[in-house]
C-alpha cells in the first residue's frame, strides 16, 4: 500500500518565489547579481522563497538572517575586518576601521560612505531582525516575512553593486 500524498496550495502571489530559486537576482541583466557575487547566499535564499510559498514565515526569516550574514562578511572583508564570531563584533570592529579611516583622511571617499550606510543598515536588521529571530519566543507571520524578504533582497542587491565574496 502506497503511503498518502498531501498537495499543498501556494498563495498566488508565492508562486515566484518556487519557481525562481534565485529571486534575488535584479531583472536588469546589466546589474551585477546577487546569486554571482554571494554565491555561498544561493541555497539560503532559495529555501526562504520555498518556506514562504510554503507558508513557512519564522523559517523563511531564519534563512534571510543567513542570507545577509554573507553579505556581512563580504563587508567586513572590503574594509580589512577579520573574520568574527557574531554580527555585533562583526559591526564594532566595521565602525572602528571606517572611523580610522575617516581620521587620518579627514573626509569619507564614495566607498566609505557606502560602506558606513551598510553598517548602519546590517545594525537595525540586527537589532530588529535577527536578534528576536534567534529567541523561541519569536515568531513571523507571512505578512511580515514577505516584508523582511523584500528589505533584504534589496539590501543584497545594494550590496552586490560593490561587493562580492
Amino acid at each position: 500500500m502506497r503511503p498518502p500524498r498531501v498537495v499543498m496550495m501556494v498563495e498566488p502571489d508565492h508562486i515566484k518565489f518556487l519557481e525562481n530559486p534565485q529571486f534575488f537576482d535584479p531583472k536588469d541583466s546589466t546589474q551585477n547579481k546577487v546569486s554571482v557575487q554571494f554565491p555561498s547566499a544561493a541555497e539560503d535564499i532559495a529555501e526562504s522563497g520555498k518556506c514562504l510559498g510554503c507558508g513557512r514565515s519564522t523559517a523563511c526569516v531564519m534563512h534571510l538572517q543567513r542570507v545577509m550574514e554573507v553579505g556581512l562578511a563580504a563587508l567586513a572583508k572590503a574594509v580589512g575586518v577579520t573574520q568574527q564570531n557574531d554580527w555585533g563584533k562583526y559591526l564594532k570592529e566595521i565602525d572602528l576601521e571606517l572611523h580610522r579611516r575617516l581620521q587620518a583622511s579627514g573626509a569619507r571617499t564614495a566607498d566609505e560612505q557606502f560602506y558606513a550606510e551598510a553598517s548602519v543598515t546590517f545594525d537595525g536588521v540586527r537589532r530588529a531582525w535577527r536578534n528576536p529571530t534567534m529567541h523561541v519566543d519569536k515568531t513571523y507571520t507571512v505578512e511580515h516575512a514577505e516584508e523582511i524578504l523584500i528589505a533584504a533582497r534589496s539590501f543584497m542587491r545594494h550590496l552586490a553593486t560593490r561587493l562580492s565574496e
